[in-house]
């Protein structure tokens, strides 16, 4: 008896349009994955490839020991977020699930399943009447069914075929470890201790996110948070506050940011300090940095406020200068 399977796909343990669907209908990520992942069974088991007709919520909420009202909602939700579903089947079924997918997915004639069926046996046949191989000393020897060997040697895998099966291991093996990092690390709460010290907290899904992303790529937390404290202690007071996703997505915690100078007071004479710089610096920091640039933004934008912000000082030091040379 043959198993039919239909494909997941690799990010769908940490999709993002989950969390979505379990905050718009107050359930949670766990509910809403184990919901779509079992209507995703029934559409691949479908007659008609990837659609959910008969889809039976009752037998859901049965199942999951939950209200069918919520399974619903779910399914309503699905429908909102991505389009998920997209009338009454799950969206680029075919597309997803490839090209063996793509031809169930079309209407077939009664004499092309027949015919179908002639060819799987045939090719089941075949298999069977096919040379068996016996390994000997890490050294692949074709034999008949009946024990004796062929005229013609059957070569072995080639080296570069197993270099590449042993590369396709080693990077799966790295990428289910990075996946378990991620684990680990909201499970210890770690994203909740970023969002303890991060002061600007929006759009937090992404956000989310973005930090099992750079977890999964080797981040540890106390690397993040001393990036989020000196973010903190440098970043110019006319500069709004970056978005928590974009400070993760662009790893600004790795940036090494000069003090913040701002007019401060001199110990020895008690005559202040007017900084007119700002538009130099920041224009080097454009020039030098430009995978840390503003998307959407030109030069002459992103350098303006710092321009202003010079003027401004300008007309402080004139006014203080004027105003001690008429005491004077």
């Amino acid at each position: 008896m043959s198993i039919e399977w239909c494909k997941l796909f690799h990010d769908f343990a940490d999709d993002v349009k989950f969390l979505r669907v379990a905050e718009m209908t107050g359930s949670t990520v766990e509910l809403a994955q184990a919901c779509f992942a079992r209507a995703m069974c029934r559409a691949s088991s479908n007659p008609d490839r990837g659609s959910l007709a008969g889809v039976d919520f009752e037998e859901f909420a049965w199942w999951f020991s939950k209200p069918v009202e919520l399974i619903r909602s779910l399914f309503a939700a699905f429908e909102k977020v991505s389009r998920m579903i997209k009338d009454g089947r799950l969206a680029n079924w075919a597309k997803r699930q490839g090209a063996a997918a793509a031809k169930l997915a079309e209407a077939v004639s009664p004499g092309a399943v027949r015919t179908r069926r002639w060819r799987q046996k045939k090719k089941r046949d075949r298999r069977q009447q096919e040379m068996l191989f016996a390994f000997t000393g890490g050294a692949a020897f074709p034999v008949t069914s009946d024990g004796s060997r062929p005229s013609h040697a059957s070569p072995g895998p080639s080296p570069s075929a197993g270099d590449r099966d042993l590369e396709s291991d080693f990077t799966l093996s790295e990428e289910s470890d990075a996946r378990a990092r991620a684990r680990r690390s909201f499970a210890s709460g770690d994203f909740a201790k970023f969002l303890e010290v991060y002061p600007h907290k929006v759009d937090l899904v992404l956000a989310r996110a973005a930090f099992a992303e750079a977890v999964r790529n080797g981040a540890g937390i106390e690397e993040i948070l001393a990036g989020v404290r000196r973010y903190c202690a440098t970043k110019p007071a006319d500069r709004e506050w970056m978005n928590p996703a974009n400070f993760l997505k662009r790893k600004r915690w790795e940036d090494q940011p000069a003090s913040a100078r701002t007019t401060i007071e001199i110990a020895d004479d008690d005559e202040p300090f007017f900084y007119t710089d700002r538009e130099a610096f920041w224009a080097r920091d454009w020039d030098e940095y430009p995978h840390l640039r503003p998307e959407n933004m030109t030069r002459e934008e992103y350098l303006r406020p710092y321009r202003e912000a010079d003027e401004r000082e300008r007309q402080k030091q004139a006014e203080y200068l004027a105003e001690h040379e008429d005491a004077a």
